[in-house]
């Protein structure tokens, strides 16, 4: 299946990757170059692609989908916790450590949030 982004992944270097409950989208994280990660959602129908950056995060792993479909969790750099609403048409980017202060990020390993 073709990928409609015109900037194709380097998948030589896989972080994880983790299929959606009904088998429509793949989600994977790979290493950005010069730092930092991508998470990418692509819909195995049609091809298309949706990615989320992190230029503060240079690993991304655990990516688990929501049984609903319309989030996704990862941890990012073997400690932070996060989720990425896929439901939302803005979110271009994975969440940077300041947003992840803001929102009382749970780390991999705390008894409480």
């Amino acid at each position: 299946m073709p990928v409609t982004q015109t900037d194709p992944d380097d998948l030589s270097q896989l972080y994880d990757l983790a299929l959606s409950a009904d088998g429509t989208r793949l989600a994977y994280a790979t290493p950005l170059i010069g730092g930092g990660a991508k998470i990418s959602v692509l819909d195995v129908a049609t091809g298309r692609r949706r990615d989320w950056k992190t230029a503060t995060y240079s690993m991304v792993g655990g990516l688990s989908w929501a049984p609903d479909g319309r989030s996704l969790a990862c941890v990012l750099n073997g400690r932070t916790l996060a989720v990425l609403d896929l439901s939302r048409p803005d979110a271009a980017r994975a969440p940077d450590r300041q947003e992840r202060r803001r929102r009382r990020a749970v780390r991999v390993g705390d008894p409480h949030p």
